[in-house]
Order: structure tokens, then C-alpha cells, then sequence
């Protein structure tokens, strides 16, 4: 009579797990961290507001990120003007720049691959 093994779950040795997700988790929170704060630097100073002291709060961080974003607009404005040639858009482009975006997006989301 053959008998054979059967393998539980339990039976097989565990495998060493990574401390990858760990480690990026980590670096993803303490890089947060000082937005985090200053957000609630923000909160607080709209607190005392309401009681009729307030003081601005010193945001280092989201004043550059605010300063970041200010210049990055500007500089796409520049850039898609220039891509434009200055000009305004024709009306009578828009139907077909539409229906060749809604087509390109159609190919590109329904195409099968393999």
C-alpha cells in the first residue's frame, strides 16, 4: 500500500520576510513629518484666533512648497504659450482634438495585451 504525505500550510518553513515595506514606510513618515507639523501649526493659530489671539505661524517647509508652485505655474504658462505660439486655440479644432484624444485613450485603455 502506497501512502503518500500531505503537505499542511503549517508544515512548510517560513520564509524570511523583507524589511523593505518597513524601511520605505519609515522614510515615507519621517519625510511627512514636517508638513504634518506645520499643518498643525496652522490649525492651532486658527484656534487662538477664534479667541482672539492671533499669531502667523511660521511655515518654512509649505512656504517653499507654495513658492515651488507659484513658479512652476508661471513657467508652464510660459512653456505652452510658446508651444502655442502665443495665440489662441481655433474653435473649430476642438470637436476634432477631441475626438482624437477620446480615440487615442479608447486604443490605449481597451487594447488587449498579451
Amino acid at each position: 500500500m502506497l501512502k503518500t504525505q500531505v503537505e499542511s500550510p503549517d508544515a512548510r518553513p517560513r520564509a524570511k520576510r523583507s524589511y523593505a515595506p518597513r524601511v520605505f514606510l519609515a522614510v515615507v513618515l519621517l519625510g511627512l513629518a514636517p508638513l504634518g507639523y506645520e499643518a498643525g501649526l496652522i490649525v492651532v493659530s486658527n484656534w487662538q484666533a477664534m479667541n482672539g489671539m492671533y499669531s502667523p505661524p511660521r511655515t518654512p517647509f509649505l512656504a517653499a512648497i507654495a513658492d515651488w508652485s507659484r513658479t512652476a505655474g508661471t513657467e508652464f504658462r510660459f512653456q505652452t504659450d510658446r508651444l502655442v505660439g502665443g495665440g489662441h486655440l481655433d474653435p473649430a479644432w476642438a470637436v476634432p482634438i477631441g475626438v482624437g484624444w477620446a480615440a487615442l485613450t479608447a486604443y490605449l485603455f481597451l487594447r488587449k495585451v498579451h
